[in-house]
């Protein structure tokens, strides 16, 4: 189903892809400040069910590259977006007809919605990943055989350049090296894709998911109310299984900037001093977790921690030491648990000497 976005709606698609950005994706924070006042000023934002694509429509992954941390600091302008689609407009030599999200966890889910709201282009209600990686080449796009390029980088002192590269992987070294150079805070045009491919490829309805989410989790008072009204809404409407992993204070948090990428350790305990302990690795996104020394979590299931306040999802960057909080495990989609995306999402693809653990065949 098609619909508009509304101010109303921000809050809990906020929340919705924070939970689902399992640690990554960057805060929405800024991108809900920024997306309401466009729509107080009267810009219109069209949400397409894929569906309703025509075969013959190009639509473009729209995605922010760089350190979230920056946006702390700097606050989207939106400027850069739109360079960005006007010079891939003028690349391809035709009109553009919708944009899409490269990953739906955190900040980058709402991106394309910015977009939207500045050039007048529908968004499709879907995306490329069902949550956050780390790498722009992980979208379902790249691993069911789409190219990349063109691609365009954009930053927000003006510059505009165009990357050619003879695989996707490339193009994301480049994409990256490049967001440095324009100080961590780039925004990235590419997967030119047809209806047809998204309706193949992508994850669907992921916006409506992340709303749904954020509804649910707002609906309530309590962590276990909220638990409960989050796994029921997800298995009932939407065929998801959610797994509570585990409750505990934040013990220690290991961590070391290599590569782009942001990568440590996460200690979890419960009280008492016979109280489990879950460890859980970070590449940026959560990726593997342990109860004491059983595997119990991976990647690309969804891990995600909550303060066990307020079951706001808390970004790994965000970890603290003393922080109580509560860890959840959502069902990855079926795209991304085939042989050929676990090859380039699944625990080994990040160098953990494991397979794939389905949370699905965890006891509910």
């Amino acid at each position: 189903m098609s619909w508009i976005l509304q101010a109303e709606d921000l809050a809990p698609i906020a929340l919705g892809c924070a939970m689902l950005g399992s640690g990554g994706g960057g805060d929405t924070h800024c991108a809900i400040i920024l997306l309401g006042e466009l729509i107080r000023q009267g810009h219109r934002i069209p949400i397409v069910d894929p569906a309703h694509l025509a075969t013959e429509e190009v639509i473009l992954t729209v995605g922010y590259v760089g350190a979230p941390i920056v946006l702390a600091e700097k606050l989207l302008s939106g400027g850069e977006i739109v360079s960005a689609i006007d010079a891939m407009r003028d690349r391809l030599g035709r009109p553009i007809d919708a944009l899409i999200a490269s990953e739906i966890g955190g900040l980058n889910g709402m991106v394309p919605l910015i977009a939207s709201a500045m050039t007048g282009l529908p968004v499709v209600d879907a995306d490329g990943m069902g949550r956050a990686f780390p790498r722009g080449d992980q979208v379902t796009f790249s691993i069911y055989g789409h190219s990349s390029v063109p691609a365009v980088v954009a930053g927000e002192g003006g510059e505009v350049v165009i990357i050619t590269a003879a695989s996707n992987a490339r193009s994301e070294e480049l994409t990256r090296a490049l967001s440095v150079q324009m100080g961590s805070k780039a925004f990235s045009i590419e997967y030119p894709l047809s209806g047809e491919d998204v309706r193949r490829h992508a994850i669907p309805r992921t916006l409506s998911l992340a709303r749904a989410i954020g509804r649910a989790i707002s609906g309530t008072i309590g962590a276990e109310a909220r638990f409960e009204a989050l796994a029921s809404m997800l298995d009932r409407q939407w065929g998801i299984a959610t797994r509570r992993l585990f409750a505990g204070r934040i013990t220690a948090c290991s961590r070391d900037t290599r590569g782009g990428f942001d990568r440590g350790m996460i200690e979890i305990a419960q009280s008492g001093t016979d109280g489990q302990l879950m460890r859980i690795a970070f590449q940026n996104e959560f990726l593997v977790a342990y109860r004491d020394d059983a595997l119990i979590a991976t990647t690309p299931d969804i891990i995600s921690i909550v303060d066990a306040d307020t079951f706001h999802p808390i970004h790994s960057e965000g970890i603290r030491y003393g922080q109580q909080v509560e860890v959840l495990a959502i069902e990855a989609p079926a795209l991304l648990k085939t042989a050929e995306a676990l090859h380039m999402v699944g625990p080994r693809a990040f160098g953990h000497d494991c397979d794939f653990q389905p949370i699905a065949a965890l006891p509910a």
